[in-house]
C-alpha cells in the first residue's frame, strides 16, 4: 500500500527482497537495463500502461488502489499468475473475477471498483477525491452517479463546443431583439392592525431597506388610549405578508441598518442604540438627544458584527455629523457647520465606506453634499429641500415639488 507512486522512481535493479519474496510481489520490480523503457512497481498491482512501459499519471495510482481494494473485500489479487510475465499479461489483457467479490458488496462499492480498474484511462476515475467521496456517502445518489455520469464528459464537451460554435455563428450575424425593459414590481407595506405608520412633516415615513434587500424596517404607533403612544420598530421581511415588532424598542426614531443586514441601530431615550434583527435587548451605543438620522459602515478587510463598524449619526440641533464606533464609545464630530448653516443630518455612507452623503440644512447653499472620512473637505452634489438617498449602483434619489426624481451620478469621481 506503500507502493504508490514508484512508477516515478529510477532503479537500474531490482532490490534484493525480489530475490527471496518472488517477483510478482516484489516491492519494486525493476525490467530491463537500462533507463529508456524501464518498467517500474510491484507486478502484481501495476496499472495497464504501466505494465507496457507507457507514460503514467495519477491514474495509474488509483488502478493500484483499486487493486488492493479488491484485494482487501475477496481475499485474493486481481491479476494473478505463476510468473511475473503470467501477472503483467493479466494486468494487460484480463478483468478481475467480480464474482469473487462477497455476496453482499454493496452496488455502489462494485461500480466503484469497475471504474478504478478499468483498462482505458479515460473511463477510469480522475482523481482519487471522487473514490473518497463516494466511500463516504454510500446512499448519497449523486455521490454515485458522479462516477457514472464521468463517461459521458467527453461527449457532453464536444456537443457543447459544437452548440456554442453554433450561438457564436448566430449571435454575430443574425439580427438580435432589443432587449425587453425589466418589469416594474409595485407593493404596498402595510401597519400592523391598530397601528399607523410612524410620519413627520419633516422627514416622512420613518423606515430602511436592508442592504440585502431582504426585509424592510418601519416605525409604527400604536394608541392604546388617548392618553399615551407607543411607538416601536417593526420588521418585515419581503418575501412574506406579515411584519414582527422588536420588542423593548418603544420610542424609537431614524431605524439604520447594520452592513450585514443582522442588527438595527436607532434612538430612544436620549441614546443610540442597536437591537438584532431576531430579536433580544437593545444595547446602548452613545448619548444622541434628538437624532435626526445614521448610517452604519463595514471596516473594509473584516466581516461585520454587532461590535463592529463604524457609524455616522446626526441631531436635529445645530450639529455637526458625529462618528462613532458601533461597538459603543464617545461621539466626536466629522463635518464643520458654516456661517448660516443649521443642522448636518441624514448621512448616508457611499460603497466605499470611506465617503458619506448628508443634507445641510439652510445656510448659503443648503442641499447635498458629499465628503470622505477624516477630511473637512466637502463637495456640493445637488439642491434639494430634503434628504437624498444612494441607490445601487449610481443613483442618488431625492425629493423635489413633491416628485421624487433620480439623478444619475458616477460617486467613485
Amino acid at each position: 500500500m506503500l507502493d504508490f507512486g514508484l512508477a516515478k522512481v529510477l532503479e537500474d535493479e531490482p532490490p534484493k527482497s525480489s530475490l527471496t519474496n518472488g517477483p510478482a510481489n516484489s516491492p519494486t520490480l525493476t525490467i530491463g537495463h537500462t533507463r529508456t523503457g524501464v518498467i517500474l512497481g510491484t507486478a502484481a498491482y501495476m496499472s495497464p500502461e504501466q505494465a507496457v512501459g507507457r507514460p503514467v499519471d495519477r491514474r495509474s495510482d488509483i488502478f493500484s488502489f483499486g487493486a488492493v481494494l479488491y484485494e482487501m473485500l475477496t481475499g485474493k489479487r486481481a491479476f494473478a499468475g505463476a510468473t511475473t510475465p503470467d501477472v503483467l499479461e493479466a494486468v494487460v489483457k484480463n478483468d478481475p473475477d467480480w464474482s469473487a467479490l462477497p455476496a453482499g458488496t454493496p452496488g455502489y462499492l462494485r461500480r466503484l471498483l469497475e471504474r478504478m480498474l478499468t483498462k482505458d484511462r479515460k473511463q477510469r476515475l480522475q482523481a482519487i477525491g471522487e473514490a473518497r467521496i463516494a466511500l463516504e456517502n454510500p446512499n448519497d445518489v449523486g455521490a454515485t452517479s458522479l462516477l457514472r455520469k464521468q463517461s459521458r464528459v467527453a461527449w457532453g464537451v464536444a456537443a457543447v463546443a459544437v452548440l456554442a460554435f453554433a450561438g457564436l455563428v448566430a449571435w454575430t450575424f443574425y439580427p438580435r431583439p432589443a432587449p425587453r425593459p425589466p418589469d416594474a414590481v409595485r407593493f404596498t407595506v402595510e401597519p400592523p392592525q391598530g397601528y399607523t405608520l410612524t410620519v413627520n412633516k419633516a422627514n416622512g415615513s420613518q423606515f430602511a431597506v436592508s442592504p440585502d434587500g431582504r426585509y424592510v424596517a418601519f416605525l409604527a404607533d400604536d394608541r392604546p388610549n388617548s392618553d399615551s403612544l407607543v411607538r416601536t420598530i417593526w420588521v418585515r421581511a419581503l418575501g412574506t405578508l406579515a411584519a414582527q415588532k422588536l420588542d423593548k424598542t418603544e420610542g424609537a426614531t431614524f431605524p439604520f441598518w447594520s452592513p450585514d443586514s443582522k442588527n438595527i441601530a436607532f434612538f430612544a431615550d436620549g441614546k443610540l442604540k442597536r437591537i438584532a434583527v431576531t430579536g433580544g435587548s437593545p444595547v446602548n451605543i452613545c448619548d444622541a438627544t434628538d437624532g435626526d438620522g445614521g448610517t452604519w459602515s463595514q471596516p473594509e478587510g473584516s466581516s461585520d458584527s454587532s461590535s463592529q463598524g463604524l457609524i455616522l449619526f446626526a441631531l436635529a440641533t445645530a450639529s455637526a455629523i458625529q462618528r462613532v464606533p458601533a461597538s459603543g464609545g464617545v461621539p466626536t464630530p466629522v463635518t464643520k457647520l458654516a456661517p448660516g448653516e443649521a443642522a448636518h443630518i441624514h448621512p448616508q455612507f457611499l460603497p466605499d465606506g470611506k465617503r458619506f452623503l448628508y443634507f445641510v440644512r439652510s445656510g448659503a447653499k443648503p442641499g447635498i453634499y458629499v465628503q470622505p472620512l477624516g477630511s473637512e473637505q466637502r463637495t456640493f452634489l445637488l439642491e434639494t429641500s430634503g434628504r437624498a438617498v444612494y441607490a445601487p449602483p449610481d443613483l442618488v434619489l431625492y425629493l423635489r415639488d413633491n416628485t421624487l426624481l433620480a439623478q444619475h451620478w458616477d460617486w467613485r469621481r
